[in-house]
This record gives C-alpha cells, sequence and structure tokens, in this order.
C-alpha cells in the first residue's frame, strides 16, 4: 500500500487532498519556489492542513511555516533540528571493508539482521540469505543475502550502515499524530502502542510516521518521508 493510501486509511473523518491527482496543478518538490506554489494550490482548493510523504518537501515546508500559518494552515512537521529518531542499532559499518567484520561480530549467521543507511533515510533490509534474485531491487528491496551485498554496497561512494538485531522477526507499521492524537494503521499489542505514543509525544512530534519493532523492542522511529 503507498504511503498516501496508508495515511487515507489513518483519517477516519474530513477530506483528503492528494497531490499526485492534480498532476497539472501541484508543484514539483524540485521547483525552487516550490513552497510558495504549494501555498498557491493550497488557497485554491481550501487545505488547512499539509502532511509531507516526500523527503523533497521537508525542508522547504519547515522553513515556510511560518507563511503558511498567516493563511491559517497547518504543517504537520516535525522540527528537522531536533533529535527526535529513535534508532536501535547493534552497531554500524563505516565502510564496505569493516561491513562483513561488522556482520559477523553482531551474530551473523546464526542471528538474523537487518541492515539501513545511517542517516536514516530508506528502509530496513533484512540479510536474508534464501533471496537469490535482484528482480525486488527495481522496486522494493526487502531482504538482500549476504552475497548480494557485495554487489550492492562494495561501492567507491560507500555510506555507513546501521546494523540490527532481529529476535522475534521484524515488523513495520505507520502511525500518525493527528490533533495531539496517536493513531496506528494497524492494531498493534497495547504495551508497545504505549511505548510508541509515549516517545512521539516527548517529542513533539506531529505527522506521519514509520515504526520498525521486533517483538517489544523499538529498532527505529522516523519521518515517514525520509
Amino acid at each position: 500500500m503507498s504511503l498516501s493510501y496508508q495515511l487515507l486509511k489513518l483519517f477516519n473523518n474530513g477530506e483528503l487532498v492528494f497531490g499526485d491527482s492534480f498532476l497539472d496543478k501541484f508543484p514539483s518538490e524540485k521547483s525552487i519556489s516550490f513552497a510558495h506554489e504549494l501555498l498557491s494550490f493550497c488557497l485554491d482548493q481550501n487545505i488547512q492542513k499539509i502532511y509531507a510523504t516526500r523527503a523533497g518537501e521537508l525542508l522547504p515546508l519547515t522553513e515556510a511555516k511560518v507563511l503558511y500559518a498567516e493563511f491559517g494552515i497547518d504543517i504537520k512537521l516535525p522540527d528537522l533540528n531536533q533529535n527526535f529518531t529513535i534508532n536501535n542499532f547493534k552497531t554500524q559499518a563505516d565502510s564496505f571493508t569493516n561491513l562483513s567484520t561488522q556482520l559477523l561480530s553482531s551474530g551473523y549467521p546464526n542471528q538474523k539482521l537487518a541492515i539501513s543507511k545511517a542517516d536514516l533515510n530508506g528502509d530496513l533490509i533484512v540479510i536474508d540469505d534464501e533471496v537469490k534474485d535482484f528482480y525486488q531491487v527495481f522496486t522494493k528491496v526487502n531482504s538482500v543475502s549476504f552475497l548480494q551485498l557485495g554487489k550492492l554496497f562494495n561501492q567507491p561512494n560507500f555510506e555507513p550502515l546501521n546494523i540490527y538485531q532481529i529476535n522475534e522477526g521484524l515488523k513495520e507499521i505507520c502511525v500518525l499524530i493527528k490533533d495531539k492524537e496517536t493513531q496506528f494503521l494497524n492494531n498493534v499489542d497495547p504495551s508497545l502502542a504505549v511505548v510508541i505514543d509515549l516517545m512521539l509525544k516527548q517529542n513533539n512530534c506531529a505527522g506521519f510516521y514509520q515504526v520498525y519493532y521486533s517483538g517489544h523492542q523499538i529498532l527505529r522511529l522516523k519521518n515517514i518521508a525520509l
């Protein structure tokens, strides 16, 4: 399910307008005047709140929050200068040379592991040696084998990777903070939901978030657009 439609499912009232439905009017995030063009679009469509789902929208909208507020439009974004992200990784590989060493020290092949970019952009990728094909690389990579890691990451522009231990399977859920209320896309264990809710509210989060967890351990919490 796309991020936009996951967001739609979390809204139980009100009208939700998708920018993708207005291809001839909705501005490109690559435009140098994106924030002002989007403001004009919002005024034309009588939009009162904005939830960003693309990384390129975050900075221009953050910088324009005061301007939008003058027109009664509330931008639901985290403070990009605030370190709100929960990132419980086991260790980090800062080069391809030590990636194998760090994986082995983290318990591979007996320990289930996952990796992510250290800058927190993108998703978690599970290391699964049952994966043989690369077809999913052209859609969305959910898992790769140990051998495939070399083909994907043995590059001159290697970026640091976080390595996570997965002890009770890896699950993901989308969460919406709307009017100071935390809404979960799917059912989640009540005790885990309390922890997630507390983390988000303590960090004054607002908007659309993605949570990765294993059992009752929260591995990663981030803005959905990153």
